[in-house]
């Protein structure tokens, strides 16, 4: 699926090129590649600077309510009790 989405989004690509490409993405979710490829190809950013740092924000698993929560100044057990 990788292969598939950069040879499609990047078809000026290589072969090589792409199998790093898809080598560097395993587990990745379909949304980092997409950043992935506006990072790289359109901001300049380096690939393995990108891939790492989107492999740090992906286990952090932030979730829409973490926001909310913190933007309406409640904490994780205020929500609890309020629920």
């Amino acid at each position: 699926m990788r292969e598939a989405y950069f040879a499609r989004k990047m078809p000026e690509m290589s072969g090589g090129e792409l199998a790093v490409w898809v080598e560097l993405t395993e587990g990745l979710q379909c949304a980092a590649l997409a950043e992935l490829v506006i990072s790289v190809k359109c901001l300049g950013n380096g690939l393995e600077e990108t891939v790492e740092r989107l492999r740090r924000l992906d286990s952090q698993h932030p979730s829409s309510n973490e926001f909310e929560e913190v933007h309406n100044g409640q904490s994780n057990g205020e929500v609890e009790a309020a629920s």
